[in-house]
């Protein structure tokens, strides 16, 4: 299996994470196969960096992550591999809070509100879209304008998960999606 027929074999997941008031980040994942050596992705990336890059790696929660330097970027790009998920971002922050929660017993499956939304999942989309609810008031407010915060944050209290499927046409783009509420 070569890098390429990774992305094209198999669903890509990106996450949208607050960092802090003021920052947010992407975290993104994709499973790979047993058959999928890590060199070969190893060398995908360094030949992607065009041979310019440092290349490190450190260890978090006994996972190798690797750490690549590009001149002149203000923030690594960090990956590993963790389960037989590929996990990226340019965060070190959110691989490693992504290796923990794989080594912990806690799964998004275990939120009855995620789980009766997902179920709802389109089959033949070009996407998926999720929203938390709990987390969504936090991560917009960072990004707008500070007279909207207040207005922003009773969102939490809206509903617990949203999902959107995401379909591109030709001349549009269409969106259809469900809204779970919270029990009152």
């Amino acid at each position: 299996e070569n890098a390429s027929s990774i992305i094209n074999d198999h669903p890509v997941y990106v996450s949208f994470h607050s960092l802090s008031p003021a920052a947010s980040g992407y975290l993104y994942l994709t499973a790979i196969t047993d058959k999928c050596d890590k060199s070969v992705i190893d060398g995908f990336i360094a030949k992607a960096s065009g041979g310019k890059a440092v290349i490190t790696s450190h260890t978090y929660m006994n996972t190798s992550v690797i750490d690549v330097n590009m001149p002149g970027s203000k923030e690594p790009f960090s990956y590993t591999i963790s389960q037989n998920i590929f996990i990226c971002g340019f965060q070190k922050a959110l691989i490693e809070a992504a290796i923990k929660q794989q080594q912990s017993t806690t799964s998004l499956y275990n939120d009855a509100d995620f789980a009766k939304i997902s179920e709802t999942a389109g089959k033949n989309v070009e996407a998926e879209v999720y929203i938390n609810f709990r987390y969504f008031p936090q991560l917009i407010s960072g990004l707008a304008a500070t007279d909207y915060g207040k207005t922003i944050s009773a969102l939490s209290g809206f509903a617990s998960w949203s999902a959107m499927d995401i379909s591109i046409k030709k001349d549009a783009i269409l969106l259809n999606g469900f809204t779970n509420t919270k029990d009152s």
